[in-house]
């Protein structure tokens, strides 16, 4: 028996030491590819009700570049607008047969013309010469339409070949009305869809920031032709950025916690109210690459340990393959205004009021009328307080569940079921006013849910004792 429990001992061991192995050799290969990872902080961790955080979310491109002989799908955007007469065409076209040499058998080609509207020229094909063709025999006339030239061409990618646009213009674009915001915004969107786009500028004239502009939207680069050997080895370097990709469609998604708005978000995210999420969209990240967001929010709810539900990242991986990941969920510790500190009524210190329904900040000696009502019985709780400003106490207070004892007999707290409204005079001796509302019902769900796990508990209990009864 001894023996066969030694043998019994020996393959419990042998095997983690393989589950070791296998772990070992799967974060080896997960480090040699590109990949995305990524954080969520709170500042600062400790705050009182009414008072606000910084939540920041930040994504970070990881691994190596991803070496494999992957086809790359290339698109042509070739200018051949009334600006680009004369050797501006030439210079062109040289440039796109330039780039059509460093393909290989098992990558495609496609090209798209444009002037005042573009044309698709030639679809993705692995008869280069057909696309040679096509390219030689480009005439010019008409205006410039970069934006919609880049979103015909963009509508052409499929399938999982790398995806490059190579746009040759000399920039000059003029339609539509919003012309460059609008080429802008088809290369952010190119972006999006894990197509990288590079610029060649052609002339002496080229508008060389929007170009560049382009290319950074597209997570791609920009070359001006021709500049001695500027386009010599362009190939190699769409392959590199390529390869270099991380991860592409970026989004993150953090769900707030019932109780915490937020202020004024960076121009990438939103918010949309009734879900209580933040949707901030990362696009395409390179390795070694990191995007970063960061807003505010007011915490109204003091029973919360987390300023979220859940915060993940979805996006496009170097396989064109969707994943996600959730960022970890930092713990906070919430309470309610008790304290007393020097100099918080001192009329020098300067009031902060963030209105949380359209982000308007209002600084200065602010005096702040609350008026709270019981919504049970109708009492109406008014008191006047200006105990709202940066103070010693390292606290920014806000006029939230902050009344003396004088002012009413039993403690207010936000989680009670109360309206409660918000007035104050702002410098310009406006009164103005917002509501804050009572998170009553996200406890009664709470206590609910609690109920129902109770019985579902209960009834799993009593089919077991019935099964074992049997």
């Amino acid at each position: 028996m001894k023996r066969k429990s030694h043998n019994i001992q020996w393959k419990i061991i042998a095997g983690l030491l393989v589950l070791v192995a296998a772990i070992v050799i799967f974060l080896s290969f997960i480090s040699a590819v590109p990949y995305l990872d990524g954080n969520k902080s709170v500042s600062p961790t400790t705050l009182y009700v009414g008072e606000s955080a910084i939540i920041t979310l930040s994504v970070n491109g990881m691994g190596s570049s991803y070496t494999s002989t992957k086809p790359v799908d290339v698109m042509l955007v070739i200018d051949n607008s009334c600006s680009m007469q004369g050797t501006k065409i030439l210079d062109a076209k040289a440039a796109g047969n330039l780039v059509i040499d460093e393909l290989i058998a098992s990558d495609r080609a496609g090209m798209v013309s444009f002037n005042t509207n573009p044309i698709l020229r030639s679809q993705f094909t692995s008869d280069f010469n057909s696309v040679r063709t096509k390219i030689n025999a480009l005439t010019v006339c008409g205006n410039t339409n970069i934006g919609e030239a880049i979103n015909l061409a963009m509508n052409q990618f499929s399938g999982s070949n790398a995806r490059a646009l190579v746009l040759i213009s000399d920039g000059r674009t003029n339609l539509p009305a919003n012309a460059q915001a609008y080429a802008l915004a088809k290369a952010r969107e190119a972006g999006y869809k894990n197509i990288t786009i590079f610029t060649i500028g052609i002339g002496s004239d080229v508008n060389s920031n929007l170009l560049g502009g382009i290319a950074t939207a597209g997570n791609g680069l920009y070359f001006h032709y021709p500049t001695g050997n500027a386009l010599d080895g362009l190939f190699n370097s769409i392959s590199q950025q390529i390869n270099n990709l991380a991860g592409t469609n970026t989004v993150i998604t953090d769900i707030l916690a019932q109780g915490v708005v937020p202020a004024i978000l960076p121009s990438e995210c939103s918010y949309n109210l009734n879900s209580r999420t933040v949707t901030c969209n990362a696009g395409s990240l390179n390795i070694g690459e990191s995007r970063t967001f960061s807003f505010n929010v007011v915490v109204y709810n003091s029973s919360l340990t987390n300023l979220n539900e859940i915060a993940y990242v979805n996006y496009t991986n170097y396989q064109n393959n969707n994943v996600s990941f959730i960022l970890n969920n930092p713990n906070v510790t919430i309470s309610h205004s008790n304290i007393t500190c020097v100099n918080c009524n001192n009329t020098n210190n300067n009031t902060t009021i963030t209105n949380t329904t359209n982000g308007t900040i209002y600084t200065g000696n602010t005096t702040v009328n609350f008026t709270t009502t019981n919504s049970t019985n109708g009492t109406v709780i008014n008191s006047t307080n200006t105990h709202v400003h940066t103070s010693s106490c390292g606290h920014t207070h806000a006029p939230v569940n902050d009344f003396a004892d004088s002012d009413v007999n039993n403690s207010i707290s936000m989680d009670d079921d109360y309206i409660i409204s918000l007035n104050y005079v702002n410098n310009s001796s406006n009164t103005t006013g917002f509501s804050l509302d009572s998170f009553a019902n996200g406890e009664n769900n709470n206590l609910i849910f609690n109920m129902i796990l109770l019985i579902a508990i209960l009834v799993l209990l009593l089919l077991i004792i019935l099964i074992a009864r049997r």
